[in-house]
């Protein structure tokens, strides 16, 4: 018994051996894989800031006007001038969509505050809600403490 337990030990640490190998090796690979993107970002993003520099430089407005008057007569490009834009008011804008109308019955809506039945007098009026009053003692601190207790009943 004690030479089997001793083989199973040795076997599990084994295994456990390898396993911790393996995950050693995994790690590193990963590791590896994010350093490898990492640093392509870091180019990818030096990249981008040197496009946004040659746009900028491409873009700037004396080479743009310098380049319109080169190609006038191919282009045909002009300055814009303020009289170009439009206004809000000359905008066309679509009418509003219609919504459907339901038809109500009569009967069906509720009275107005000056209306009249057909004898022409007034509607009558909901019944008032009915307000309890306090016991003349006044209310008990504890209700609970003064509900009657069933005989024969569990308690607990």
């Amino acid at each position: 018994m004690r030479v089997f337990f001793g083989l199973l030990l040795g076997a599990t640490v084994l295994a456990l051996a390898f396993w911790a190998y393996q995950e050693n090796y995994r790690t590193r690979e990963v590791l590896a894989e994010t350093r490898a993107m990492q640093s392509e970002i870091g180019h990818l993003r030096e990249q981008l800031g040197v496009l946004k520099a040659e746009w900028a430089y491409l873009n700037r407005p004396d080479r743009l006007r310098e380049l319109a008057d080169l190609n006038f007569a191919r282009l045909g490009l002009l300055p814009m001038t303020p009289n170009q834009f439009g206004k809000v008011s000359e905008i066309a804008y679509p009418p509003p969509p219609v919504a459907d109308v339901e038809t109500v019955e009569i009967d069906a809506m509720p009275a107005l505050p000056n209306a009249t039945t057909e004898d022409g007098l007034p509607p009558p009026k909901p019944a008032a809600p009915t307000i309890l009053a306090a016991p003349a003692g006044g209310l008990p601190e504890d209700p609970i403490a003064t509900l009657p207790i069933e005989e024969g009943a569990d308690n607990e």
